[in-house]
């Protein structure tokens, strides 16, 4: 796309010399940097006062996937680079490169940006090939958010250690506040001990996101810092015996499915944690003071006294806590060993309102056999806190909100169909009288078999369409009112109000499609008659 003649275009068409150059530099830098450098660039020979716009921004963003080859994205980001005023910083960059792109061009991408005072680096690495590639080396004392991550191109299969990041290799990163890593891994030397520090070097950091990190080589890991203000592990996949989190700064701690049990854990000013795993969680601290609020899943658990165990003794961890959420499959479990908790008292005594819902999915019959919520465990949980307002979602329920939403975007589906196809009919009605000419012509002119053959070729073609359409549109009512039987009865007249109207309209489309299919064949029989006279 030519993003370079459509501003001309637009401009012309407004009766404007060029509207958007009146507007505030700023401004126009930021209208600008959504279309990406490379069209930028394209605008250079709208005039003279575009012609050096694009060395002047400050947003820069290369991608091998804008450009057909290597060598045309290498050649194209040199030129950016060396004309690019060396006076105007660089507020943000973002970096997509394949494999095949040279470690040393990356390296000089991003000690240009350094140079250059960036606040913001987004370095994306697309990978092919079972390799080992490691990550450059960072120094900025400008730079403030920092983003990398790996994708998988193509159906390959890439190593679990494909990208490596050296524990050992020094950030020096003073100014960075959040930082997001995807899919990178920390690796040791023989020069490093079992237990790493990481992030030590960023001394204002204070939002950090792992998300299906590994590490190699490593026993434990260790996140001290004393401004970090939220951390978030996500799908974390490793061998490492303890995760330590020294963050007296700490407010919000979120961990999913992340595969490890236990965590040592210091944050005394921690107020809210969400915790979803395979696991009961396992936390070794001195006790969270300020933990007001917590959303504890434990998806799976092998249904023994241990687990049940654990899981009471972290309550104890949780004393201060005011809003609690906890998945049925925990309490179950809880009802299986009650006399865990049938001779001890609540520890919540603060809490204000607490919420159980289910997070697996069961059938009708399979619920029949889950355990049953003991009344003593729900007097461990609320004893305590009397005026608390509590909450339980049933299975049955998430079923039949579940239906429910399915139900109404069905029927908004089979609507948006109905109506598309309405347009086409009418199109299509418009089109038959137009053709009918057009072949009537032909035929007395040319009197040509070819033809004929032609309009049962294209016959043909449309009854298959007019038979794939019609199934699906019977194929949705039929999914509709399946789903209508299973709906709660408070909330199933209200829907089932509403399906004659869409039957009906169904209805009618389905005719009308029966009804073009026939004047096709009508009139193909009528141009085939012509023939033969």
């Amino acid at each position: 796309m030519d993003f370079g003649h459509d501003i001309k275009r637009i401009n012309v068409e407004h009766n404007d010399d060029d509207r958007l150059s009146c507007l505030p530099q700023d401004l126009v830098y930021k209208i600008l940097s959504f279309i990406g450098i490379k069209h930028v660039v394209q605008t250079s020979v709208l005039s003279s006062k575009w012609r050096f716009v694009w060395m002047l921004m400050p947003c820069l963003d290369f991608s091998t996937e804008d450009f057909p080859t290597v060598p045309k994205f290498v050649n194209f980001v040199t030129h950016v680079l060396s004309g690019r005023n060396n006076m105007v910083d660089v507020f943000s960059l973002e970096l997509r490169y394949c494999e095949d792109v040279s470690q040393e061009l990356v390296n000089q991408i991003i000690n240009y940006a350094f140079s250059h005072n960036i606040q913001r680096l987004k370095v994306t690495c697309l990978m092919e090939n079972n390799i080992e590639y490691s990550l450059p080396l960072f120094s900025s004392r400008s730079l403030k958010h920092l983003t990398l991550t790996k994708e998988f191109s193509g159906f390959s299969m890439i190593s679990a250690f494909s990208n490596f990041l050296k524990v050992t290799s020094t950030w020096e990163l003073q100014s960075l506040t959040t930082l997001y890593l995807h899919d990178v891994t920390f690796c040791s030397d023989d020069r490093t001990d079992d237990c790493v520090d990481l992030f030590s070097n960023f001394a204002n950091l204070k939002n950090l996101t792992l998300e299906d990190c590994k590490t190699k080589g490593l026993k434990s890991v260790r996140i001290f810092h004393p401004r970090l203000f939220n951390l978030t592990l996500y799908n974390g996949h490793d061998s490492w015996e303890v995760f330590h989190v020294d963050a007296p700064q700490l407010e919000n701690l979120t961990i999913s499915n992340w595969s490890r049990e236990h965590y040592v854990v210091s944050a005394p000013k921690l107020s809210s944690l969400h915790y979803r795993g395979c696991h009961h969680l396992h936390l070794s601290t001195n006790g969270f003071h300020s933990l007001e609020k917590v959303d504890l899943c434990v998806t799976v658990y092998r249904e023994d006294y241990v687990d049940a165990r654990g899981i009471v003794s972290l309550f104890q961890k949780f004393k201060s806590v005011k809003y609690l959420k906890l998945n049925m499959e925990i309490v179950e479990l809880l009802s299986s060993y009650v006399e865990l908790v049938s001779h001890h008292p609540s520890p919540f005594n603060k809490l204000k309102r607490l919420k159980i819902y289910p997070v697996a999915e069961l059938l009708e019959e399979e619920e029949q056999n889950t355990v049953k919520i003991s009344t003593d465990v729900k007097s461990y949980l609320l004893d305590n806190s009397p005026d608390a307002t509590f909450t339980m979602v049933t299975r049955e329920e998430v079923r039949n909100m579940k239906n429910i939403k399915l139900t109404k975007n069905l029927m908004a589906e089979l609507r948006v169909l109905l109506d598309k196809e309405k347009a086409k009919i009418e199109t299509n009605r418009a089109h038959m009288e137009q053709e009918k000419t057009q072949v009537d012509n032909k035929l007395q002119s040319g009197r040509r078999i070819k033809h004929v053959n032609r309009c049962w070729k294209d016959l043909t073609v449309q009854i298959k369409q007019g038979k794939s359409k019609t199934a699906d549109i019977i194929s949705r009512l039929e999914e509709i009112k399946g789903l209508l039987t299973k709906l709660p009865v408070s909330r199933r007249a209200e829907m089932e109000a509403c399906f004659p109207s869409l039957r009906a309209e169904a209805d009618e489309v389905v005719n009308n499609i029966l009804d073009h299919m026939k004047s096709k064949c009508d009139m193909n029989g009528s141009h085939f008659s012509v023939y033969l006279r």
